[in-house]
């Protein structure tokens, strides 16, 4: 009987002590989980909210100028629901607006080029229209954000945010406010210049044969031209914004993997991973700007080319103002090219010498391993 009754007994015992020991096993093993979970949710929701600091204004910006009609919030990362998809209707449309009366602009310019004009400044408005329907439509393709299709931009931010735990866009935040700044003072004095430019010069599509017969030309033709500042700047800043990004994650991991910073106890092939993560993010970074860098490249060397062809020529009737009107946006758009190309080589330089990259670190590395042993 005793055979029978000792394991009772020891089962008995079992029943009423697991219990206790698997609920003390569950309390302590959930509340770290809990805690980290938590703990990463807040940091990808300050980064969201650093990232979206950075973006809003311009995006507001953008679609204040109709080249943008999507999330100025980025809170379709959070909301995808039907109602937000039909706020997007009105802006859509006066987008669409907008965009054809760039690209109308431009049939004008183009148009006047067979007949009786001056040619070189036909040509040099024309790539100037070109140039704002060109950027106008890629940005209204690439990047608005809506609760339908993902666009690029979306596709990158995602990655972003994926990508990237901690990191200090303060920087970013500043430039951003200080770029947007500096485009309002811009658009002050570009709206002055073509204001100037169509009453005392012939810097106006509507005086152009043979538009000049209908006096609407002449009023439609600067107007687009000054709400097209907007569209010529603007996808500029967004370029330049994006760079200064990118550029400031691959000098955060850098900081991270320097011996100042890291410690032994840190594994090479975590920063191997997160370094080609951020190789990942400039790639759909690059499908983001790729368009909008090749407008500004292949449009924007052949207006600087007429610009200065229309400085360097004489011309007899208002030769001084003339002079000066084309040597001042001459140097105008000039500068905005260097700054572009100044802050696509930046990001290239990243990550061109990421072997170099990695290989120093790895040297440093093995050294701080070699001095504690």
């Amino acid at each position: 009987m005793s055979s029978r009754v000792i394991p009772f007994r020891a089962s008995f015992t079992g029943n009423q002590e697991i219990p206790t020991s698997v609920t003390a096993l569950s309390l302590t093993n959930d509340v770290p989980f809990n805690c980290e979970s938590q703990e990463q949710e807040n940091a990808n929701d300050r980064l969201l909210k650093a990232v979206e600091e950075v973006f809003s204004p311009l995006l507001r910006a953008m679609k204040s100028f109709g080249i943008y009609y999507g999330d100025t919030t980025l809170k379709h990362f959070k909301d995808t629901s039907c109602s937000y998809r039909k706020r997007n209707v009105l802006p859509s449309i006066y987008c669409c607006v907008l965009a054809s009366g760039f690209w109308l602009n431009f049939i004008l310019a183009s148009t006047a080029m067979i007949f009786d004009n001056d040619v070189y400044l036909v040509l040099m408005m024309s790539f100037w229209c070109l140039f704002m329907a060109l950027n106008a439509t890629i940005s209204l393709v690439v990047l608005p954000i809506t609760g339908a299709k993902k666009s690029r931009l979306e596709k990158y931010l995602r990655t972003l945010l994926a990508a990237v735990k901690t990191i200090n866009l303060e920087k970013v935040r500043k430039n951003s406010r200080t770029a947007l700044a500096v485009f309002c003072l811009l658009f002050m004095f570009a709206a002055a210049g073509i204001l100037a430019g169509s009453l005392l010069l012939s810097f106006n599509i509507g005086t152009f044969q043979p538009w000049h017969r209908w006096f609407g030309f002449r009023i439609f033709a600067p107007t687009f031209l000054v709400i097209g500042v907007g569209s010529w700047l603007l996808p500029i800043i967004f370029f330049c914004i994006t760079s200064l990004m990118l550029e400031t994650l691959f000098d955060d991991l850098h900081r991270r993997m320097s011996p100042a910073y890291s410690t032994p106890s840190m594994e090479l092939t975590n920063f191997k991973v997160e370094y080609h993560k951020l190789c990942e993010v400039v790639e759909l970074a690059d499908k983001v700007l790729a368009p909008l860098l090749l407008v500004f490249v292949s449009v924007y060397i052949p207006l600087l080319c007429f610009s200065f062809y229309n400085v360097a020529r004489p011309r007899d009737e208002d030769s001084q103002l003339f002079f000066l009107f084309n040597l001042l946006w001459f140097l105008f758009a000039a500068a905005i090219l260097a700054v572009i190309l100044v802050f696509g080589s930046k990001v290239g330089e990243k990550v061109k010498h990421r072997n170099s990259f990695l290989h120093s670190f790895s040297n440093s590395y093995l050294n701080n391993v070699s001095k504690l042993l």
